[in-house]
């Protein structure tokens, strides 16, 4: 089985109600959790494109988080959790796998106040592949 980028989830927390947030890009992405939690709001996000790399799944969340309105800008910066978790499945090949996110996206990721997560799941957690022989 191969390493492979999955996908990349959007978390980000405040003791405010972030609602305004998720109604404003909740069409572009899918929320998975808004509720309150141990004193606090957490979002979850996920983008329903399937993109092939973690950089273009993470400049779409730039760009969307860039768009927002003036109010919700306001609920963001309150935020004091704002992170992108990029998920991989493990695999034994290749023998090496490299994935590079360019520094002009690191600039926007940091204007946002976002930081980076990597998530590596083991092979099976989100794809099965049978033993050799079993279909």
């Amino acid at each position: 089985m191969e390493i492979r980028y999955i996908t990349t989830d959007l978390d980000f927390e405040s003791i405010e109600d972030l609602s305004l947030i998720v109604e404003e890009i909740g069409e572009r992405l899918i929320p998975s959790h808004n509720q309150w939690v141990a004193d606090k709001y957490l979002v979850v996000m996920a983008y329903p494109a399937d993109y092939d790399t973690p950089e273009e799944t993470v400049a779409s969340y730039c760009g969307i988080l860039e768009g927002l309105s003036e109010s919700s800008k306001a609920l963001w910066r309150g935020c004091h959790y704002r992170v992108l978790d990029i998920a991989f499945e493990s695999g034994e090949t290749p023998s090496r796998f490299y994935s590079q996110l360019p520094d002009s996206l690191i600039s926007r990721l940091a204007a946002l106040g976002i930081s980076i997560a990597i998530s590596i799941y083991p092979v099976g957690h989100y794809s099965y592949d049978p033993p050799e022989g079993q279909a």
